[in-house]
């Protein structure tokens, strides 16, 4: 699909004549107060599989005999994070992190955000109170601007009600990695291969490995000084009577990056549901408040937008476009891509 949004875009016969996007798909940080997503991270899942055999055997005839292709899954991802950190160990994952600016820990702790509240909303206080970090610029950094990487599960084991005493054939490992801008990721594929190589060597097993990248998306940052983001933001003030905060988002909405790569046009996450609506999990819910909120924040955005002076801000200092310029299709947009500082 995104190939084909680009070749469209192109062409000249999709999506040519837009001046700005718009996308609502993620959450506040909190319960009640609204944000402006300007950043998501990338993402890289993984297949990890290691087989033993052509099919299932007994653990009571060859426990003990053969290499076990569970028991090298099991230390091949135990080897990806370290427990009680969540650093990953994978050599040269963190070489192309930016290091934090001051300016940017300023805008970290400028933000409203509740840990208690946190831990409340995604169902975690009442099983483990303990977080990896207690300080609340470490713990979002760590949602957004970091990479991590998590385990998300087994194929191949059995894992239905009662007791079953096989030897998996093959188990099949999957994780994936949240990716943050100037991480590539294909040069993350070829490091995360080379170091499961690297470990499963040092096992000395027989077993055959296999480490496939299944999907990928690279990390998106836009610029919080765009007039799409003036317009936002105006429509939050006037519709909450507080002006928003400016965040990013620890998941991957990869058309985002789609669309602005195919169009080279400004691109806007507007979220207007809360921090506790369970997104993708049991009893998910949208607060009546918020829908009706959001109602009103549109419209007054896209009022906003169209109250725009000019077709290009007051502060650029880039020639004015010529009337054929203008007649151009998306024109009224391109012209917020200027070359000065503004």
């Amino acid at each position: 699909m995104f190939e084909a949004i680009a070749d469209q875009a192109q062409s000249g016969k999709f999506l040519n004549d837009v001046d700005f996007f718009c996308i609502s798909d993620n959450y506040w940080l909190g319960k009640t107060k609204p944000c402006i997503t300007y950043g998501l991270r990338g993402l890289a899942y993984f297949e990890l599989s290691v087989q033993c055999a052509e099919q299932d055997l007994h653990s009571g005839v060859l426990g003990g005999v053969v290499h076990e292709a569970m028991t090298d899954l099991i230390h091949l991802m135990a080897s990806l994070v370290e427990p009680g950190t969540g650093k990953i160990l994978v050599d040269g994952i963190m070489e192309d992190v930016d290091p934090v600016t001051e300016e940017e820990r300023k805008l970290y702790e400028s933000i409203e955000f509740d840990l208690e509240e946190m831990k409340e909303s995604c169902k975690v206080k009442t099983i483990s109170d303990k977080l990896l970090s207690d300080d609340k610029v470490s713990v979002l950094m760590n949602r957004w601007r970091y990479p991590t990487l998590s385990l998300h599960g087994i194929e191949g084991a059995f894992s239905d009600v009662g007791a079953k005493t096989v030897i998996p054939a093959k188990s099949i490992g999957k994780f994936s990695m949240r990716l943050v801008p100037n991480q590539d990721p294909d040069k993350v594929e070829k490091q995360t291969k080379a170091y499961l190589a690297k470990v499963f060597e040092k096992l000395g097993s027989p077993n055959k490995l296999k480490v496939e990248m299944v999907h990928s998306a690279k990390a998106w940052l836009s610029s919080t000084t765009h007039p799409n983001y003036d317009a936002a933001a105006k429509a939050i003030e006037r519709v909450y009577g507080v002006e928003p905060d400016f965040t990013r988002e620890g998941g991957s909405i990869p058309i985002t990056s789609a669309f602005e790569d195919a169009t080279q046009m400004n691109v806007l996450l507007l979220p207007v549901g809360a921090c506790d609506d369970m997104a993708h999990s049991q009893n998910e819910k949208f607060n009546k408040s918020n829908m009706l909120n959001a109602i009103k924040v549109l419209g007054v955005y896209l009022h906003e937008l169209g109250n725009i002076k000019g077709p290009k801000p007051s502060k650029c200092r880039c020639e004015p476009l010529t009337p054929e310029d203008l007649a151009m299709p998306g024109a009224f947009a391109r012209a917020f891509n200027c070359k000065c500082e503004m």
